[in-house]
C-alpha cells in the first residue's frame, strides 16, 4: 500500500530526525517573533513582562512536544524517551513561568487584567489552561515514562498540552484587552 510505502520511508531516511533542526528553529523563532508583537503593544501592561519571551518560548517546547506525541500515534517518533523528557521539562519550565507571572506585581492594568485573567471572566479558561495544560499532560508524561501504556499517554498528554495552551492563550490575551487604554 502506499501509506506503507510512504511511513518505510520516512524511517529509512530519517526525515523527522533532518527535520527536527530546522523545524526546532523556526519555532523558536515564531516564538521570538510574537513576543516581539505583543510588546510592541504598548497600551497593554500585561504584555510588557520581561517573563514574555521565555513563556513564548517554553509553549514552543510544550507545543513541538505535543506534537510529536500526537505523530507517535502514526509513526515511529525517533528519540521518544528523549522528546518525552524535554516536553515534561517545557511542562515544569512554563509552570512555574506562568505562577511568576500571576505572583509578581506590576502596574494598576497589570493587577487588573492579571485578576480578570485569574478570577475574572476568563478565570475558567486560564485555570483549564493550567490542570489540562500543564497538570494532566505533566502527570500522563510521568506515567508513559515508566512504561505503562507509553502511546496512548502521550497522545493523551498531547493532547490536553494543545487544549490547554490554546485556553491560556485565550485567556492571557483577552484579559490584556479587557483593561481600558486610558
Amino acid at each position: 500500500a502506499l501509506g506503507e510505502l510512504d511511513v518505510a520511508w520516512i524511517d529509512e531516511v530519517g526525515l523527522m530526525r533532518i527535520l527536527a533542526v530546522p523545524v526546532t528553529l523556526g519555532a523558536l523563532g515564531c516564538a521570538g517573533y510574537t513576543a516581539l508583537l505583543f510588546g510592541q503593544c504598548e497600551g497593554r501592561d500585561l504584555w510588557q513582562t520581561p517573563l514574555l519571551l521565555p513563556n513564548l518560548l517554553a509553549q514552543a517546547v510544550v507545543a513541538g512536544g505535543a506534537t510529536y506525541a500526537l505523530i507517535d500515534v502514526f509513526l515511529a517518533v525517533p528519540d521518544l524517551t528523549v522528546i518525552r523528557s524535554v516536553f515534561l521539562g517545557g511542562l515544569g519550565g512554563l509552570g512555574l513561568l506562568l505562577a511568576a507571572e500571576v505572583t509578581s506585581h506590576g502596574t494598576r492594568h497589570v493587577e487588573l487584567a492579571t485578576a480578570e485573567m485569574t478570577k475574572g471572566a476568563y478565570a475558567s479558561r486560564f485555570w483549564t489552561g493550567l490542570v489540562v495544560g500543564i497538570a494532566a499532560p505533566a502527570l500522563l508524561l510521568v506515567l508513559a515514562l515508566t512504561g505503562v501504556a507509553p502511546t496512548a499517554l502521550n497522545a493523551g498528554a498531547g493532547l490536553c498540552a494543545l487544549v490547554g495552551l490554546f485556553a491560556y492563550e485565550d485567556a492571557y490575551v483577552r484579559a490584556g484587552q479587557s483593561v481600558p487604554l486610558s
